[in-house]
This record gives C-alpha cells, sequence and structure tokens, in this order.
C-alpha cells in the first residue's frame, strides 16, 4: 500500500487510475424506480432503511463509526499520502472529525438513480465528508450503488 500511495504522490502513474466498477448481483425486493425528482425526494425521505435497502440502496457505515476512523488516520495519513476522494476524484483535506450526539447510517443510492439526484442536493461521501451533488461527482457503480449517499437515522 505504501508503494501505491508514493507512485501516486510522485505523480509517475499521472493520476490515471482506473477503478473497476461491479454491477451488484443481489435480486431487489422491491423493482422501483422513481420518475421524478420529487418522487426521489419523497423515497429517500419517507421510506424506512430496510424498505431503501429492498429498492437496491447499501449501508455504508454508521456516521460516528467514520468520524471514529477519520479521527484515527487523519494526522497520520493525510499529511504523509495523497488521499483520493472517489467522489469529487480529488484530494482529501477536511474529513469530519467531531462525533455526532445522536449517530446517523450512511445510505449509498443506487446507480440507476444517479440522473434523479437534485442538483446541490447534500450527499454524503465514503469518508463521511458532505459533498453538493452536480455533474461532476462520479457515477461509476460499486456494486450496484454510487460513491456517495444519503443520512438516515438510526
Amino acid at each position: 500500500m505504501n508503494y501505491l500511495n508514493d507512485l501516486i504522490k510522485s505523480n509517475k502513474c499521472n493520476n490515471d487510475i482506473d477503478f473497476l466498477t461491479f454491477p451488484s448481483s443481489i435480486p431487489l425486493d422491491y423493482e422501483y424506480i422513481p420518475e421524478t425528482q420529487d418522487e426521489f425526494l419523497s423515497v429517500i425521505q419517507n421510506a424506512p432503511t430496510n424498505i431503501l435497502i429492498g429498492m437496491g440502496f447499501k449501508k455504508w457505515s454508521k456516521m460516528n463509526d467514520l468520524i471514529l476512523e477519520n479521527q484515527i488516520t487523519q494526522n497520520r495519513i493525510i499529511n504523509e499520502y495523497l488521499i483520493i476522494d472517489p467522489i469529487i476524484k480529488e484530494e482529501l483535506l477536511s474529513l469530519p472529525s467531531e462525533l455526532l450526539t445522536t449517530d446517523v447510517d450512511v445510505i449509498l443510492i443506487p446507480s440507476n438513480w444517479y440522473h434523479l439526484i437534485p442538483y446541490n442536493f447534500l450527499v454524503t461521501g465514503l469518508f463521511g465528508e458532505s459533498v453538493r451533488f452536480d455533474e461532476n461527482l462520479s457515477n461509476e457503480p460499486q456494486f450496484g450503488c454510487l460513491n456517495f449517499g444519503i443520512l438516515k437515522k438510526i
């Protein structure tokens, strides 16, 4: 791993790293895709987590688990190695580091819902970082989901 980080940092690979993408092989319990952005917003706000998972969403982590991981690794790694955010494909400089009073789940959005996400909608990345959605965010699926998602109460 250190070799890969050193290689990226040295720019010998010109940061042209391709990541493999994999479709989901898990059958859905609910074959539903919203037709409009309003339906998208209604579903993510009102559907319980188990229904979202049945529609292809995936639970990534609890936010406080990501924050604890960030607290452990941020000082050690961010200063030594370049970390590329899979959402915005830029170097990460700031990660959430303060624990939440009430924890939430980070739920990844199915890749076939990408076109429904409203512009400027706040999404959460794999490290717990918040990003406003726009057309520059990655739509490359990993096991059927995007590299970002929504926050849901536990």
